[in-house]
């Protein structure tokens, strides 16, 4: 057995007493174990780590470096072989040995209808990924938020430095494809100050502007332009011009060509079945895309293409999109995997047995190999049934 639990009294700068039954040893029995850890307890505590130097037991202290100061009846564990770092890894590399066979069906709705900008609803995470703050004069902050929310769950919240024009911005990177083509641009903002917001999209020849935000609240700024043939690059700008500081929500932000449906397939789909299309009502998807209005156009990163010539997407509304995936790793303790547990135990317990054997035969390499064959016959029961009209997602 690798570890011992525990419960902790006592603690002090890098030492603390444990009283359970399973900590019942000589002085001196776990100066050589590899890792005390905290799993469960103070927020504070939880993740963190030592290495054993020293056990007393008339005291039931053990030291451990590097020093961490924990609290009373935090949840520990103590390892004589392993390091928790390498049980998450090799529990991982479980998951990854079957990714193409204990696939899980997945629902995903990231993505927005004929627009090319992507996350301009705000909502992949705290960051704005896909956005960028103006590198000459960055704002004070951009963040999400969820104080003035227009669409969905989050908006993105500027704050300007009160004395430069600021901006965040998004660069299309596949623009050629869109050389002379209308567009249309529009975003949701929220401000109570008037001709400072407005919205921008510059192609490297000519910088265009919407009108700006006239102060009342929630309005819908838009810019409706042409792509120049000799652009250089395409940028969407959401920005607040010179003048005091302001604070200002933007939302629901798409960029759409005309004629163009072509949309990034999230990457973690290996077969896609049936698409749904959001109603007027938000969230609500009443419409089923037939099966002969779309495919996948296998390219290094697989993308959805719509006939246009059978159906035209309404600009903003979002696709659901039904398919198989293969399971997640995980990141965290509370996760939960598809993955036949029973499996996913004997392979990763074969992996940390070879990762300590030094010669073919050695103790730890028939471990790995007894261990194996389990988690083999174990791996039999990992099946999987393909919908009907399932199509597999090929990279190009």
């Amino acid at each position: 057995m690798d570890a011992s639990d525990g419960t902790m009294a006592a603690p002090g700068a890098g030492t603390f007493a444990c009283n359970d039954t399973g900590w019942e040893h000589n002085d001196d029995y776990f100066n050589e174990w590899v890792e005390v850890f905290c799993y469960d307890g103070n927020a504070g505590s939880i993740g963190e780590s030592g290495n054993p130097t020293d056990w007393l037991l008339s005291t039931h202290k053990l030291t451990f470096s590097p020093v961490q100061t924990w609290v009373v009846a935090d949840s520990v564990e103590i390892h004589q072989v392993f390091y928790v770092d390498e049980y998450n890894n090799a529990i991982n590399r479980a998951i990854d040995s079957v990714a193409k066979e204990a696939l899980e069906f997945k629902m995903d709705e990231t993505t927005i209808l004929d627009t090319v900008l992507s996350n301009g609803f705000f909502e992949s995470d705290a960051t704005l990924t896909g956005w960028t703050d103006s590198t000459a004069n960055a704002p004070t902050s951009s963040a999400r938020s969820t104080t003035f929310v227009m669409e969905g769950s989050y908006s993105a919240k500027m704050v300007s430095d009160g004395t430069n024009a600021n901006w965040i911005y998004q660069n299309v990177s596949d623009y050629a494809k869109y050389l002379n083509k209308p567009y249309v641009l529009k975003c949701k903002v929220h401000t109570t100050t008037a001709t400072r917001v407005r919205l921008s999209l510059d192609d490297g020849v000519t910088q265009v502007y919407s009108d700006y935000h006239a102060g009342k609240q929630v309005e819908e700024l838009y810019i409706n332009g042409t792509l120049d043939e000799e652009a250089t690059k395409c940028q969407v700008q959401l920005r607040v011009e010179t003048g005091s500081a302001v604070t200002v929500y933007f939302d629901a932000c798409y960029l759409a060509f005309n004629h163009i449906y072509e949309y990034d397939l999230p990457t973690s789909f290996m077969f896609v079945h049936k698409f749904e299309i959001e109603s007027n009502a938000r969230d609500k998807f009443d419409f089923r895309l037939p099966w002969g209005y779309w495919r996948i156009v296998p390219e290094a990163t697989p993308r959805i293409w719509f006939d246009p010539d059978k159906w035209a997407p309404t600009s903003g509304r979002k696709l659901r999109i039904h398919g198989m995936a293969s399971p997640a790793r995980l990141t965290s303790d509370t996760q939960q995997c598809s993955i036949n547990p029973t499996f996913l135990a004997y392979k990763a317990a074969a992996d940390l047995m070879l990762s300590r054997s030094k010669e073919k035969g050695d103790e730890f390499w028939l471990k790995a190999q007894a261990l194996e064959s389990k988690a083999a016959i174990e791996r039999l029961q990992i099946f999987f049934d393909l919908p009907m009209g399932s199509r597999a997602i090929l990279a190009g």
